[in-house]
């Protein structure tokens, strides 16, 4: 009984504070009345602001070679191992009907099929060889934004394995939707130029530019907020108020927001702590 007697009265003082501090933050909310220590300053900035297209894809071998058998025949030789690094017109293997596979492209060897004196069907792969230093980027443009992008446009790719990135440019966009879900998506292939260590398969993020401002009035997208009629505004300090300062704005880039009016650079303005917004009290 004793203790169901403590845990009330805990409960009893737990609600008081609440309240307090509830009602001391309401207090000082207000327009007029906002309370410096709930705000820290900010001073609007010139710099440069952009937006992108973001999308994902994998790196994706360009140029590969399977080398097969035309007939079915005995292989006789073989010239290379797995691992082998190869020129095109090298010598790959022999079969008993006198065949000569051949390498048609520089790369590496990355498989070995066959053994000598084995018995092969025709068609058989017996060596392939990928060329590891033209490998590409190949992303998913949904259809809302394959307009938006076309060939010739830079790209900074992004390997998420490595956090590697690099600059890339867009060399084909496919004409061909392809269906995920519902939506349309086509893919575009971004040429991979790169000292970045890639291999087929690995993820990617590539981001196109959108939009670019150069020397734009900026301040954090937490110095910006709204009215009742979803107007945008900032607050500043006039004598010894906080007053809320309508501003237009331009682009934003998820952190920073272009002002357009409003704010001037180098001037002061100030955002809410958290603590409010973890109370849910915007205050305006």
């Amino acid at each position: 009984m004793k203790k169901k007697r403590i845990i009330l009265w805990l409960i009893i003082i737990l609600v008081a504070i609440l309240a307090v501090v509830v009602y001391y933050f309401q207090s000082s909310s207000g327009t007029g009345g906002m309370r410096g220590a709930y705000y820290e300053s900010e001073t609007s900035r010139l710099g440069n602001i952009a937006t992108y297209y973001n999308f994902t894809g994998n790196v994706e071998v360009k140029e590969s070679q399977q080398a097969a058998a035309y007939s079915a025949a005995t292989v006789r030789e073989i010239y290379v191992d797995e691992g082998d690094a190869v020129d095109k017109g090298d010598a790959l293997l022999r079969l008993s009907d006198g065949t000569l596979l051949s390498a048609e492209i520089a790369g590496e060897v990355t498989a070995v099929d066959a053994s000598v004196d084995e018995a092969v069907a025709a068609g058989t792969p017996l060596v392939e060889i990928v060329n590891f230093e033209t490998l590409e980027i190949v992303v998913k443009i949904d259809e809302y934004d394959v307009n938006a992008v076309s060939v010739g446009d830079e790209a900074l790719v992004t390997v998420d394995a490595l956090g590697e990135s690099f600059d890339g440019e867009i060399v084909r966009i496919s004409k061909i939707a392809q269906q995920s879900g519902d939506v349309s998506y086509f893919e575009a292939t971004i040429a991979a130029q790169t000292s970045v260590a890639l291999l087929p398969g690995m993820k990617v993020s590539a981001k196109v530019l959108n939009e670019s401002v150069d020397n734009a009035v900026i301040v954090s997208m937490d110095a910006l907020q709204f009215d009742a009629y979803n107007q945008p505004y900032v607050t500043k300090m006039s004598g010894r108020e906080y007053v809320q300062v309508p501003v237009t704005v331009g682009i934003n880039d998820g952190t920073s927001v272009q002002i357009l009016s409003g704010v001037s650079a180098g001037e002061t303005v100030y955002v809410r702590r958290s603590v409010l917004d973890m109370m849910g009290m915007t205050g305006g």
